[in-house]
This record gives C-alpha cells, structure tokens and sequence, in this order.
C-alpha cells in the first residue's frame, strides 16, 4: 500500500513539473496563431520556430508553422513541416486538408487527391475532405468525379457554399458554349460627344481550345460602323497555349480596316507566367504593336505587368504604353474583382479615336460575378487623363474621359 501511495506521489509530482512547459507550449502556439491571423506572419513564423527548437515533438506548433508559410506562398518549405506532422499521422485533422492545400495551390492536383483519398478511407464523411478531393478532381480535369462528390457533401450538409460554387463551376465547365452582350458607354469631357459601343459574342469549346466568333458597332461623332473578329485560344502543350485574333471592318469609318493580333503565353516556375505578342491595325497609316507582359499567381491573387511598344513612322519617336494590374479571385474561382493603372501612349487600340491620344494616365476597376442558371455579369469603370491632339491646329488639349462597360453572359 505504502509503494502504490509512492508511485501516485511520483506521478503527481511530474505532472505538476510538466504542466508549466505545456501551458507555455499552448501559450506560445496561441499567440502565433493570433499574430497570423492578425496580419504579422514573418512574427507568427519566427516564434513557431523557436517553439519547435524547444520542443520538435509539437505537432500543433509544425501544423500551424506549416499552415502559415503555405499562406505566405512558401510551398516547399510548408510541405516540408506538414510531411514531417503526417509522417507520424497521416489522417491529422488538422495537417492533411493543409498540405492538400499546398499541393493545390502549387499545382499538383493529382497528389492533392491521393492525400484527400487516404483522409476519406478513415473518414468517408469528412465534409472536408470531400471538398478536398472534389477541387483535385476538378483541376485534373475529372469534372464528373468531382461533381459525385459535391453531391455527396450537399447531401450531408446541404447549406456547404464550398460544394455548392464548386458545383456550380463544374456545370459551368461542361458547358460547350457560351454567348455574350456587352455595352461600353464612354463620356469626354469638357465638350466631345459621347461614344457608345455594343458587342456580342459566341464561344464554343473546341478540342484544341476555345473558338470566338465577336461583332462589334460603334456610333460615335455621328458615324456607325462594324468589326467582326474570330478569336481562338489554341493550347499547344500544358503551360503553353496562343491567343489569335483576325477581323475586318466593311467600312472601317472607325475601326480598322483589318486587324491581326496574337499572344503567345507560357508558364514558369513560382507561380509566374510570361506573353509576347503583336498587332497589326490597317488604319489609313498602318500600326504595328509589339506586346509583352508578365503575371505571378499568389493565393488568389493574379499580379499582371503589361507593355505596349508601338514603332513611330519615319521622323516620329516610338511610342510605350504601361499598365500594370492586381485581380482576386473567389468563390472557389468563379468571380473576381480588380483594379489596373495604366501610363502612356494608347496600348491596345481598336479603333480610330484612340489615334489622337498621345498621353494618358488609367485607373480602372472591374468585377465579375456568377448569377443562377450559367449566367455571369461582369462591369468594369474606368477614369482616363488623356492629351489629344486637335486636329484642325495641331495643338494638344487635356480631356476626361470617364467609361463605364457591362457585359452578361450565359453558358450552355
């Protein structure tokens, strides 16, 4: 009796010792996730490491280490500390949807699913982990899986927004066509008349690609006039794929005579994606545009620098035009907001009015959302500084040039 009484003491005694270290590894574990959530990453990541210095058995101080450094965009080095967590537990709560998250937003679908499946066999109705496995699904292009699971979560829990867009951009994916109205209502001030342009269009999915058939009118200065383009994005390779377009005006009063463009587009490492591309605009004195850009995906965000260079004639300068452009997307990718500023010559020019501006600064903000039934509606508003020439002097005058463009579409 008198050892059993021993042992209870001995026990007591650790664990009072023991206590204060863990309430301090709790402690510590809190406040980093309180800094990360707060905003202060690079803090919530220093003191996660040195928790781990102190204790590299604290599996919640790596899951949370892990979690946030996939947030920062450090992919390997958050797979690194979710690993080692699963390593000893391969279902973790808490580590598998993060690494599956990683894997994600890295661009490996197909080990996203593995890591989702081996979830699911322990737990077939983690809601979870079903959206999990559906996003792999769909980014490797098994959209018909993905929707079975979507189901399945509906069924469980049937007000999950994650399934619900998810399926939603799923239906809207298997869609072969989609068509399109879009409205451009532009006002210069102080004294110009306003400008008005519609366009519609239709899309049709094709095996290679996307294939575009556009007409666009334009009434301005009391002229109306036509373009009709065929548009095309043909993918050559995974990563790699062009953008082409041709098109014609019957009596190029206001667009070009003809047009000839393409883009050529290539993924990189990190996120990165890079486009070099042409124009060729058959006004009375033909212009040739030379086009480059690059873009960095970070989490939901897409970050786009834009150049345009444009070849001045004989005895005239080249010309450049600037932009650069921030876009979030959400809802599982369906809708986005944005914002651009541009400096500079024209850059992409469709038709004759843009000729006369010689400089101009652009800031512009644009918004597209998903709507029942495969509709979308998107707008964009624009403000513009530009100097135009006055063509019958040959002097230049500022003008204020407000833009406001509303396009809907329906996929089917």
């Amino acid at each position: 009796m008198r050892r059993l009484q021993t042992l209870f003491a001995a026990f007591a005694i650790a664990a009072a010792l023991a206590a204060p270290s863990a309430l301090v590894a709790a402690t510590e574990v809190e406040r980093a996730r309180e800094l990360a959530t707060g905003g202060q990453r690079d803090e919530a990541i220093r003191l996660l490491y040195y928790q781990l210095s102190v204790d590299p058995m604290d599996t919640e101080a790596r899951t949370l280490l892990g979690t946030v450094l996939s947030w920062d965009g450090r992919y390997d080095d958050a797979r690194t500390q979710l690993d080692a967590v699963l390593a000893t537990n391969p279902t973790h709560g808490d580590a598998l949807p993060a690494l599956i998250n990683v894997e994600l937003w890295s661009g490996h679908p197909d080990r996203a699913e593995s890591l989702a499946a081996t979830g699911l066999a322990a737990s077939p109705d983690d809601v979870t982990l079903l959206n999990a496995h559906a996003r792999a699904l769909y980014a490797m292009g098994r959209g018909k899986e993905a929707l079975q699971d979507c189901e399945r979560v509906l069924a469980l829990d049937p007000n999950n927004t994650v399934a619900r867009d998810l399926r939603e951009r799923i239906r809207t994916s298997k869609s072969l066509w989609k068509v399109a109205g879009i409205y451009t209502y532009d006002h210069l001030s102080p004294d110009d008349q306003d400008w008005h342009e519609t366009q519609f269009y239709v899309n049709r999915q094709m095996a290679f690609g996307s294939l575009i058939g556009r007409w666009s009118h334009a009434w301005r200065f009391g002229l109306n006039d036509d373009q009709f383009e065929v548009e095309a994005y043909p993918r050559v390779r995974p990563g790699s794929y062009f953008w082409v377009d041709a098109g014609f005006s019957p009596q190029h009063d206001l667009y070009p005579k003809y047009r000839l463009a393409f883009d050529f587009y290539q993924s990189l490492p990190a996120g990165f994606e890079f486009s070099v591309g042409y124009r060729r605009l058959g006004f009375d004195d033909a212009v040739d545009i030379y086009v480059g850009s690059i873009s960095n995906y970070w989490r939901s965000w897409m970050f786009t620098g834009r150049v345009y260079i444009t070849p001045g004639d004989a005895g005239s300068s080249t010309s450049a035009s600037y932009s650069l452009a921030a876009r979030q997307y959400f809802g599982e990718g369906l809708a986005y907001y944005g914002f651009r500023y541009g400096w500079g010559s024209p850059g992409e020019i469709r038709d004759i009015t843009q000729l006369s501006i010689l400089d101009s600064q652009t800031f512009a903000a644009e918004v597209a959302w998903p709507l029942p039934r495969g509709f979308e509606i998107d707008a964009t508003l624009t403000y513009a500084d530009e100097e135009h020439v006055i063509p019958s002097t040959g002097g230049v005058r500022p003008v204020d040039h407000y833009t406001a463009s509303v396009g809907l579409y329906y996929s089917f």
